[in-house]
């Protein structure tokens, strides 16, 4: 996983805001020392991936805006019987 990758299971829309709480705000701002107007990717677990710019930092949230996202299908389950 890329350093600049974050997860939240929030929906991740194009132009929608989303807050990362407790260890991932904590992990951006101090140890990759991230700042406002960085970029960074978010996934959610559902098959999203999404680029954000972050727009504010606090002590306890850090505010990134979704300029873009891109969807990836779950992958069929297949069966293989011989």
């Amino acid at each position: 996983m890329p350093a600049n990758r974050y997860f939240s299971p929030q929906e991740l829309c194009v132009g929608s805001a989303i807050t990362l709480e407790a260890v991932e705000a904590l992990h951006l701002k101090t140890v990759m020392r991230n700042e406002v107007g960085d970029s960074v990717e978010i996934v959610n677990g559902k098959g999203v991936l999404g680029y954000a710019t972050i727009e504010e930092i606090s002590k306890k949230s850090v505010v990134l805006k979704i300029v873009h996202a891109e969807y990836f299908p779950k992958p069929r389950d297949c069966i293989l019987g011989i």
